[in-house]
Formats: structure tokens, C-alpha cells, sequence
């Protein structure tokens, strides 16, 4: 008897299309318990496939608005997984906590490069968030949610990470005379004004930092 070779990606995903007219939640759920080994691509893949239904090539949209339908979109297909993870997760004892973002992300098979373009970050923002030099209140909940993603951990214990004390200023403080200083923390809208990131991404957080202050009033 012949062995039923192993399905690949693509196999996956045309197997997907085949099988469903949209991605609707039921749709991505079945497919990401069907084959777990490919959740993140289906997530993906399911985000381009919503994108591509809501913007059928309309010029009835803006720039603006076609970019906030496309990242809802995004957002709307990665809360699907996010929540399956949590749910597993939650039935899980977590080994240990997080000790740093970016060696954690190296455990994962993450790179820096990775990690700065799927959380939509610049080098110097990311530093700052891994040596917890932004004050946790004003992070916004999406940015932890995708680590937790990434990092395959619970937001819970990313929310803990960044509520611990800042890291001393410099990774050389043992050359110098004086007692090594704790970094002071810096608000994140402020962090991203100073970032390298584009006008458009920094538009993009700090208008999530806006609908966070809105459902706080």
C-alpha cells in the first residue's frame, strides 16, 4: 500500500480555496486544526484573501480608508489564531517568564529583521520596548497581542514583561566608575514620534494610541 505523501503548503491552501467560498472564522478555525503545522501561513493567507474581498479594485476608497480595511482585515484573521494560542496556552503551565522580546523571539526562529517588520517597528522603538523603556500603560494592546503571537506566549505574561523595572542604560555599565542608573521610561507615542518608522506607520500607532485613550475616557 502506497503512503499518502505529506501535503504540502500549497497543497494546503488550494485544498482551502477549493473547499471554502470565504474565509469566514469557521472556515479558518477548521483549516488551522486540520493542519497546525501551517497556521501562520493560512492566517496569512486568509488576511489576503479578506483584503482581497474588501477592495475589490473600487476607487470609492481612499488611500486612508483602504489601509485601515486592510489592517482590520490583518487584525481581524491574527485575533482568530491569537485566540486559539491563548486558548492553548491557558491550558498549559508556562516553563518560565519572558526575560527579553528579542532573545525570546530567537528561541522561535525569529530574527530581529522579522520581529521589527511583523510588529510594524523600527530597530531603536524595539530596543526600547525589549529593555522595557516604555511606560506599560501607554503600550497599546495590539503590539502586545502580537508578540504574544509571535512569541507563541500568553499576553498576560508579555503585559507582566513589560511591567518590570527598566533594564541599567548600558549593556558596558560594568567600565564605568559610577553605579550604573536605571533607564528612565518614555511615553510609547513619544518613542514612535522618534522613531525612524515612516509618517504612515507612526499615523497607524499613534491613532491606536488615540482609540486607546478614547475607551479609557
Amino acid at each position: 500500500m502506497t503512503e499518502k505523501p505529506y501535503p504540502t503548503l500549497d497543497d494546503v491552501l488550494i485544498e482551502f480555496v477549493a473547499e471554502f467560498e470565504q474565509p469566514t472564522d469557521e472556515a479558518i478555525k477548521s483549516w488551522i486544526y486540520k493542519y497546525p503545522e501551517f497556521k501562520h501561513e493560512i492566517i496569512n493567507f486568509s488576511a489576503t484573501w479578506i483584503e482581497q474581498e474588501i477592495l475589490p479594485g473600487s476607487p470609492e476608497f481612499s488611500s486612508e480608508e483602504a489601509q485601515l480595511l486592510v489592517d482590520r482585515a490583518m487584525s481581524h484573521a491574527q485575533n482568530i489564531l491569537f485566540e486559539q494560542e491563548q486558548a492553548a496556552a491557558s491550558n498549559t503551565t508556562e516553563v518560565s517568564p519572558v526575560k527579553s522580546l528579542i532573545s525570546e523571539a530567537q528561541k522561535c526562529g525569529i530574527g530581529v529583521e522579522k520581529l521589527v517588520q511583523d510588529c510594524n517597528l523600527d530597530k531603536p522603538l524595539l530596543s526600547k520596548l525589549d529593555k522595557r523603556m516604555i511606560i506599560p500603560s501607554t503600550i497599546p494592546i495590539k503590539l502586545a497581542r502580537q508578540f504574544a503571537i509571535l512569541l507563541h506566549r500568553t499576553i498576560e505574561v508579555i503585559e507582566n514583561y513589560f511591567n518590570k523595572p527598566a533594564t541599567v542604560r548600558s549593556n558596558r555599565a560594568f567600565l564605568a566608575r559610577e553605579k550604573p542608573q536605571i533607564s528612565s521610561q518614555q511615553d510609547f507615542a513619544e518613542a514612535v514620534r522618534q522613531s525612524s518608522l515612516s509618517e504612515e506607520q507612526k499615523s497607524r500607532w499613534l491613532s491606536e494610541i488615540d482609540d486607546l485613550g478614547e475607551k479609557d475616557k
